[in-house]
C-alpha cells in the first residue's frame, strides 16, 4: 500500500500497525494538527472527485498524516493514519471554485499534490503558515552535519561552546560586510546587505524574511532585475566563502522556486495582462522559467509555475476582468442572496425613494453608507506595497509612483469638502442642522460597517472653519441629545489622541471587510522614513538598510489584512455616480458663505 492511501487496518491490528508505522518512519513531535478535509484520488459516480473529513497532524520532520478522526491520533491506541505524504512545498489555491470548497490550499508532497482546505480561511493560513515553518526547518543548516558538516556533537569532556547563527555565518563568509543584529526576541536577523547578499539570505531565510523581502525589493531594484538576478544565483553552483554541496544547491533551487511561486501567487500586481509593463515582466517570467527549471531538467518545477501564469492570466483575460478581483468576488457572492432568508436578505437590497427623481441628499444614510464603502474599498484594494514604499506619495513623480495612494486621499479630501459645502450652502438655520443630522447618521453607519477612512472624512468636514464656525447651528444640533450623543461616539471612536489609540484598538477588532482610515498608515510610515535611512554605510560600502524594510513591511502587512475580505452590499451606479460628482466649493468661498449663512457676533 502507498503512503497517501486509504487504509483501513482491522481493530486488532490497530495498535501494532499505528505503533510500527511511527517507528518506521521516524516520527518527530507534532508541530500543528487539525481538522483538513482533503480532495481523494478517486471519482464518484457523477466523475468528482470526492472530498473527506480528517484530522491533519503535521510532524516537525515534515510528515503530514491525516487521520479519520483526532482520537485516532492520540495515545496511548493510536491507529496507523489513514494516509499520510512528505512535504515539500505548500501554496494558497486561488482558484477555489474547480474545487467546489472554499479556502483551499495545495501540498506538493514527494508522493503527489494534495489539494485540501481548513474549512474557514483563519483555518487554513494556520496551516500554510505552520507547514511552511516546517519547511524552513528542515534544510541542511538545521541538520546534524550542520554548514560544511562542521556541527556535531563535542568530545566527551570538551567544554561547550556558544554557537554562532549558521545563517548569518554562511553570509559573512560571502559577504563579510553584511550587517547583522539580535532582535527584541534574542534571534539574529539580518539589517543590512548588499543585493547580492540580500537575494542569498533569502534562500536560506524563513518565511517570514521572504515575505518582507517581496513586499519591499521595488524600494531598490525592477522586478525585471531581480528576475535576471534570480535566474543567475539559481545557476551559481558556487561561491567563494560558500562551499555548497549538492544537496544544499538543491534546496537552494528549490526555494527559488519557492520565491518565484509565492511572487506571482501573491504579488499578481506585477504582472497584470492589461498593462504593456505587466505583459513585459510576465513574458520574462516564463522566459525565466524555461531557462532555468526546463533547461535543468526539472519538469516538475516548470509545470507548478507555467500553470500558474497561465491561470492567471486566464483570469484577466476573463469576461468581468474590467471590475477589480475583491469587486468580482462581492458580485459572485451577493449573487446567493436570493438563499439567505429574512432580515439578512433584507438588509442587502438598496434603500432607495419611490420616486425616480430622487437627490443625493433625498437618500438613506444606510445606503449612502454602503456605496462609500464600496467606492472607498474597490480604490483601497488597489493600492499596491509598491506605493507605500520611501513615502512615494509625497515625492517627484508621485502620480506615476502612487496612484491608488493619491486617488483615495482624493476621494477623502472630496467627501469631507462636500460636507462643508452642503452645510454652508444652506441659508436656514434648520435645514444646516438637518443636512448636519444627516451626515452624523452617514458617519455612524460607516463605523459600523468598518469604513473608518470615510467616517473620518465627514469628521473632517465637520471640522473644517467654515463649519466648525458655527456656533448658533451647532447649539441647535446639541439640543437633540440622542443626536449629539451619536455623534460624540463617533468622534470618540476616531479620536486622535494618544496617536489614535482609540482607533487602532477598533482597527484590531474590525472583523469582516474594512477600510481603514488611511493617514494612520500613512503617518506611521512617514515616522518609520523620516527616522531611519534607506541605506547604511559600512567600510566604504552602500548596503540596503533591510531593517527599515522590515519595519515598513509591518505596516504594509496590516494594511493588506483588510483588502481580502470584500463587502456583499449591492452597487447602486446612478447612487454612486453622484458621490463621485459632488460639490465642493474652494476653501475660501466656503468660509465666505459661512460669513454670509451665521455673521460674526459684534463685538459690544
Amino acid at each position: 500500500m502507498s503512503a497517501e492511501e486509504e487504509a483501513q487496518p482491522s481493530p486488532r491490528a490497530t495498535l501494532s500497525a499505528g505503533l510500527k508505522y511511527r517507528k518506521s518512519i521516524g516520527l518527530k513531535g507534532v508541530e500543528y494538527e487539525g481538522y483538513l478535509a482533503k480532495k481523494g484520488k478517486g471519482e464518484s459516480a457523477m466523475g468528482r472527485r470526492n472530498w473527506k473529513d480528517r484530522w491533519g497532524v503535521l510532524r516537525a520532520n515534515g510528515i503530514l498524516e491525516y487521520y479519520l478522526t483526532k482520537e485516532d491520533s492520540k495515545p496511548p491506541q493510536p491507529k496507523q493514519p489513514k494516509g499520510h505524504v512528505t512535504l515539500e512545498s505548500v501554496f494558497p489555491e486561488d482558484d477555489n471554485a474547480r474545487h467546489a470548497r472554499e479556502h483551499c490550499f495545495v501540498i506538493h508532497a514527494k508522493e503527489r499534490d494534495l489539494y485540501a482546505t481548513g474549512g474557514s480561511k483563519e483555518e487554513t493560513n494556520k496551516w500554510i503558515n505552520a507547514i511552511e515553518k516546517v519547511l524552513d526547518q528542515i534544510r541542511p543548516d538545521a541538520s546534524d552535519d550542520g554548514i560544511n558538516g562542521e556541527k556535531g556533537a563535542s568530545p566527551a569532556g570538551t567544554p561547550t561552546v556558544p554557537s554562532i547563527d549558521p545563517i548569518e555565518e554562511k553570509i559573512k563568509r560571502a559577504f563579510p560586510k553584511t550587517i547583522f543584529m539580535q532582535n527584541k526576541s534574542g534571534k539574529r536577523t539580518l539589517k543590512a546587505a548588499s543585493i547580492d547578499a540580500l537575494l542569498w539570505h533569502i534562500t536560506l531565510a524563513d518565511a517570514e524574511s521572504v515575505k518582507v523581502f517581496l513586499l519591499t525589493f521595488r524600494a531598490y531594484m525592477e522586478p525585471t532585475e531581480l528576475l535576471d538576478r534570480l535566474k543567475t544565483l539559481y545557476f551559481e553552483e558556487r561561491r567563494e566563502g560558500i562551499e555548497d554541496d549538492d544537496k544544499q544547491i538543491r534546496i537552494r533551487r528549490f526555494k527559488i522556486l519557492n520565491l518565484l511561486k509565492t511572487w506571482l501567487d501573491t504579488f499578481y500586481h506585477d504582472f497584470k495582462v492589461e498593462t504593456d509593463r505587466g505583459m513585459e515582466l510576465l513574458d520574462k517570467y516564463e522566459r525565466v522559467v524555461e531557462e532555468t527549471f526546463d533547461e535543468t531538467g526539472d519538469k516538475k518545477s516548470a509545470e507548478i509555475l507555467h500553470k500558474l501564469v497561465h491561470k492567471k492570466v486566464e483570469r484577466d483575460n476573463s469576461a468581468d476582468s474590467g471590475a477589480p478581483a475583491l469587486m468580482r468576488q462581492s458580485s459572485r457572492r451577493f449573487n446567493q442572496v436570493d438563499k439567505i432568508k429574512g432580515a439578512e436578505a433584507e438588509n442587502k437590497v438598496p434603500i432607495l425613494p419611490t420616486q425616480s427623481d430622487w437627490t443625493l441628499v433625498d437618500i438613506d444614510p444606510i445606503e449612502v453608507a454602503r456605496q462609500l464603502c464600496l467606492m472607498d474599498q474597490e480604490l483601497y484594494t488597489a493600492i499596491h506595497p509598491k506605493e507605500l514604499l520611501n513615502q512615494a506619495w509625497s515625492k517627484k513623480m508621485k502620480n506615476e509612483r502612487s496612484p491608488n495612494v493619491l486617488r483615495l486621499i482624493e476621494r477623502f479630501n472630496m467627501l469631507s469638502g462636500f460636507v462643508t459645502t452642503e452645510i454652508v450652502k444652506r441659508p436656514q438655520i434648520g435645514d444646516r442642522v438637518r443636512m448636519i443630522s444627516w451626515f452624523i447618521n452617514i458617519a455612524s453607519r460607516l463605523l459600523e460597517f468598518n469604513n473608518f477612512n470615510s467616517a473620518m472624512a465627514i469628521i473632517a468636514g465637520f471640522s473644517a472653519s467654515p463649519v466648525y464656525r458655527l456656533k448658533k447651528t451647532w447649539a441647535d444640533v446639541q439640543k437633540q441629545k440622542k443626536l449629539w450623543q451619536e455623534y460624540e461616539n463617533v468622534k470618540k471612536r476616531l479620536a486622535s489622541e494618544e496617536n489614535f489609540k482609540a482607533l487602532r484598538e477598533n482597527l484590531h477588532k474590525a472583523d469582516g471587510a474594512c477600510v481603514p482610515y488611511l493617514g494612520v498608515y500613512l503617518t506611521d510610515l512617514t515616522f518609520i522614513g523620516d527616522g531611519n535611512p534607506d541605506t547604511v554605510e559600512e567600510d566604504g560600502e552602500t548596503l540596503i538598510n533591510f531593517f527599515k524594510l522590515g519595519l515598513e513591511s509591518v505596516v504594509i502587512l496590516e494594511m493588506q489584512r483588510f483588502q481580502n475580505t470584500p463587502y456583499e452590499f449591492r452597487a447602486v451606479p446612478k447612487l454612486q455616480k453622484l458621490l463621485r460628482d459632488v460639490e465642493n466649493m474652494e476653501e475660501n468661498q466656503a468660509y465666505k458663505k459661512s460669513l454670509e449663512v451665521e455673521p460674526r457676533e459684534k463685538k459690544r
